[in-house]
């Protein structure tokens, strides 16, 4: 690891940066950094410092960008960003703008190309906020809580605050490195008392001439677009790989294109090494892919690709005389065809998708003297096979369709007397099989003011009841989804999906409903969110959970949100049957917070509850899962559910009733920069 670690810092210091700004056939290219922006203009010199005359366009998910054919000369220019001015950050040459700034510099040579120049430092520095090769970027929350105590009073519980500041240094267009330190009163305490800013996650990268190095450090970094996502999409929050991981990144955008071949294809490589942080295993992958254009005309695009993935883990378990090793191969077609029409909005897209990939685990051995089992050096307790067949069809106006079927088979070696997964070879092993079918469909429709999401899974399983133990069931096929991985951290079942576990079929589908609509200028939104689990369509659902939300603007600064949870159970094995009549196993969770978004980046809020949205330990942003995560630590459910069904239904009733009496009152301040 550290050898390829050093041969990929060894290429990065031999390489030429680049000059920031560029220069295309079109003329001259200026970007600008700006994810978060609603609007990014140009003004300058060279159209009288206009701020509205020339739109840059949003070219990815972070970069907004716009080419001038510019005469001959020197022009000074800003950015204007949701009508706030900035010079240009990754371009070094600057001159006073007179109000105590700086303006970005750019010079066109009499034959139209870009002058490029070192500019020395200027020893005052820089008159601006920011220095033009670093951006910080972070966030401050803080949360206090008044809890309920004995005697029904309120008492003010340990305030959280948690403070996130990241470091983005771009030296030139082509080469950056990014660093996240956080300061959290609740996790990095030193002596008890004082706590310091902790470093968290950091990568630094550089893109020369469509290649891609990156070396990261528990940061995500890359999921595979194969539709099987054999590198990345971990867990029911599909992670990207590199959470939890320390690596090396190597992507080629375009071989065919840097082999400067005139053919209508593109070829693609990703490679990457990491190791794991915590369980100390060791992750090699590649991922080529070629795409032949068919048509490639402005009314007719469609193209055919055809990729290949290779996934390697070696587990170096200390305390034996063995080593774990997975390997997973993976094949995929996919076909895609863009349709246009002069009326239309948006290009008719449908895609057909298709994947194999196999898998097996192999456990080796360094074997001690007079060994008794000396079958093979090699021992394969494991292998499986998925295969995947779909399609996807966005319509040009408001319908997104898609489908796709799944074929799951995992071959288990077991010890013929004794259940469960056996890592040493034994003389009496018995293959077993589990075999899964899995249909998926999903919907999306969204005009104005409504939108709405619509997915179902069924899922059809068989599987040797009698000799797998339930915590190989459960690792191998609900919480890895049959991929063989135990080494995975990150579950793929969510809490809504616990009464489906274990049964031959099972059907989970979904609905969400948004609307917005004026009542007397005050605009109010309404949401539903509906989880259904039942054996099949024809059996009663198991679990419903109804999310109702309700948020109500004062006025652009205010607005009053709510959400309300109801689940509603009907599962005898769990014993949990919900009687709304008779407040029976009826749980209402709901939690109301008067907010005042002081900016776009401030907001402060008042709340009462458990509120839906915290900070995911991960990636350190926010997401939906406030109060699953408060169940899971009320008690232990991913964990007690790993080891055993049974009682599973109490620890439910347990988690609900928790949160249901949970009453706080939070107060919320959140500032992002």
């Amino acid at each position: 690891m550290r050898k390829y670690l050093l041969i990929i810092l060894i290429l990065i210091v031999f390489v030429v940066l680049q000059a920031n700004l560029k220069q295309t056939d079109e003329g001259i290219k200026f970007s600008f950094y700006a994810p978060s922006a609603e609007s990014v203009f140009l003004a300058g010199s060279f159209n009288d410092w206009n701020s509205t005359k020339t739109p840059l366009q949003k070219i990815d998910d972070e970069t907004w960008a716009t080419t001038l054919k510019l005469p001959a000369g020197k022009y000074q220019y800003k950015f204007v960003v949701d009508d706030e001015w900035y010079f240009d950050q990754e371009n070094p040459r600057t001159e006073d703008d007179g109000y105590g700034g700086a303006n970005s510099v750019v010079e066109i040579d009499s034959d139209g190309s870009l002058i490029i120049e070192k500019q020395e430092s200027n020893k005052k520095g820089v008159k601006s906020f920011y220095n033009p090769r670093i951006f910080f970027s972070g966030r401050y929350y803080n949360q206090n809580f008044f809890e309920e105590n004995d005697v029904s009073r309120y008492s003010l519980a340990k305030p959280v605050h948690y403070l996130q500041l990241g470091i983005r240094m771009k030296l030139a267009d082509n080469f950056e490195s990014f660093a996240l330190m956080n300061l959290n009163n609740e996790t990095n305490l030193e002596d008890g008392w004082m706590a310091n800013f902790n470093y968290t996650k950091s990568y630094f990268k550089i893109d020369i001439y469509d290649v891609e190095f990156s070396a990261y450090d528990d940061y995500g970094i890359y999921t595979s677009d194969d539709p099987l996502r054999i590198i990345g999409d971990i867990g029911k929050e599909k992670y990207d790989h590199g959470f939890d991981e320390r690596g090396a990144f190597l992507r080629i955008k375009d071989l065919i294109k840097k082999m400067k071949l005139n053919l209508p294809l593109t070829l693609k490589f990703v490679g990457l090494i990491s190791e794991n942080l915590d369980q100390n295993y060791e992750v090699n992958a590649v991922r080529s892919k070629i795409k032949y254009f068919l048509h490639n005309s402005e009314d007719n695009r469609s193209s055919l690709s055809f990729g290949s993935t290779a996934y390697f883990v070696f587990d170096k378990l200390s305390y034996t005389f063995y080593d774990l090793d997975h390997r997973n191969f993976a094949f995929d077609l996919a076909y895609e065809k863009n349709l246009t029409q002069q009326n239309w909005l948006a290009p008719l897209k449908v895609k057909f998708l298709s994947e194999y990939s196999y898998f097996e685990n192999i456990s080796q051995y360094q074997y001690p003297q007079n060994y008794p089992y000396m079958i093979s050096d090699e021992f394969k307790w494991m292998n499986g096979e998925k295969w995947f067949v779909g399609s996807n069809i966005t319509f040009p106006k408001a319908l997104d369709l898609a489908f796709d079927y799944q074929h799951h088979n995992i071959d288990f070696f077991l010890e013929k007397e004794q259940s469960g997964m056996q890592y040493v070879p034994s003389p009496e092993l018995i293959k077993q099989s589990f075999d899964r079918h899995l249909f998926n469909f999903a919907s999306g429709f969204k005009l104005a003011d409504f939108s709405s999401q619509f997915s179902i899974s069924y899922k059809k399983q068989t599987f040797p009841d009698s000799l797998i133990s339930w915590t190989d069931y459960y690792i191998y096929m609900e919480k890895t989804n049959a991929t063989g991985r135990w080494f995975q951290e990150f579950t793929n079942v969510p809490f809504s999906n616990y009464s489906a576990i274990g049964y031959e079929t099972s059907l989970v589908s979904k609905l969400d409903l948004d609307y917005k609509k004026r009542f007397f200028k005050f605009l109010t939104e309404f949401g539903w969110k509906g989880t259904f689990v039942q054996r099949n369509l024809l059996y009663e659902p198991k679990y419903i959970e109804n999310i109702f939300t309700l948020k109500f603007h004062l006025n652009n600064e205010w607005n009053i949100y709510s959400n309300t949870r109801l689940p509603v159970y009907n599962n005898e094995f769990l014993n949990l049957k919900t009687d709304i009549w008779k407040n029976h196993d009826l749980f209402v969770s709901n939690y109301t917070a008067l907010n005042y978004q002081i900016q776009k980046n401030i907001r402060l809020s008042i709340g009462w509850g458990v509120s839906p949205f915290v900070i995911d330990s991960v990636t350190d942003e926010f997401y939906n899962r406030g109060r699953e995560e408060f169940m899971e630590d009320a008690e232990g459910l991913s964990e007690y559910i790993e080891a055993t069904y049974n009682g599973l239904g109490q620890k439910i009733k347990n988690a609900e009733k928790a949160l249901e009496d949970e009453h706080r009152i939070s107060l919320e301040a959140v500032i992002t920069f």
